[in-house]
């Protein structure tokens, strides 16, 4: 993830935010993953996946 995101944004100022980025995201992925788990499948991943980002983006 964090490759993918130097690869767009290279300015080495930005490196220790996009690490964060990418450690935020990993772990919403996960997150979202250990739900449709828990859940059996009755939702769609992406569904949970905005739902997970939606909560990372209220908090943060």
């Amino acid at each position: 993830m964090f490759a993918a995101l130097r690869e767009k944004w290279p300015e080495p100022e930005r490196e220790t935010a996009l690490r964060m980025i990418a450690m935020l995201s990993i772990g919403a992925v996960r997150l979202s993953l250990d739900t449709l788990g828990r859940e059996d499948g009755k939702r769609p991943l992406a569904e949970i996946l905005v739902a997970a980002f939606d909560a990372l983006e209220r908090e943060i």
